[in-house]
């Protein structure tokens, strides 16, 4: 898959003990994005994730809702011309980590290098990835939520078509943040 100037695929991840050349390569781009503090800044306070903690909790939390054949899990973003990754993009139900999952609701992420910000990567990226499930009958809404103090991310989900909700306390298993909710039906949304 591809869009302009950008290709995607979905990590392998999903069978880590395997510990294939690929799988390898894929769990080392994904840590090596989470080593900047400023990347990491509105996602953990600028703590930057552990070995440990890759394969403990974040590893295990992308196999729980990676699902090929929805294209829910984590997209690997690199550039078309050179391969390289420089971000990722999470696609997966809303509320997954809830007792009620919204399967028709996607929920949107991303987290890109910081040499590679304000170069539109990140919005080429989720429109291509909005594009391509929006067209699967059982998605009607994409949801995207940040920190209320993540302006960037704020003005990328505006850029997408995506309103403001809600301001309100976000709940999973690793926490709670203060986050403003934005969404954009499937009804409103252009392809």
């Amino acid at each position: 898959m591809q869009s302009e100037r950008l290709s995607y695929r979905l990590f392998e991840i999903d069978d880590v003990d395997k510990q294939s050349e690929n799988i390898k390569k894929d769990i080392e781009e994904i840590w090596q994005i989470d080593q900047d503090p400023e990347v990491m800044r509105y996602l953990t306070g600028g703590k930057i994730t552990s070995r440990e903690d890759l394969h403990q909790i974040f590893l295990p939390r992308i196999r729980s809702y990676t699902n090929v054949g929805k294209g829910y899990g984590m997209w690997r973003v690199a550039l078309k011309d050179t391969d390289e990754c420089i971000g990722e993009i999470i696609a997966r139900p809303m509320y997954f980590f809830s007792q009620a999952p919204h399967f028709h609701d996607i929920e949107l992420g991303w987290r890109f290098t910081r040499k590679y910000w304000g170069k539109g990567y990140a919005y080429e990226a989720a429109k291509r990835i909005m594009d391509r499930l929006v067209q699967r009958q059982e998605v009607t809404q994409f949801t995207a939520i940040a920190d209320t103090n993540n302006i960037a991310s704020i003005s990328i989900m505006k850029k997408l078509g995506m309103r403001f909700v809600e301001h309100r306390i976000h709940s999973d298993p690793l926490g709670e943040t203060e986050v403003d909710v934005y969404r954009v039906c499937k009804s409103v949304f252009n392809t």
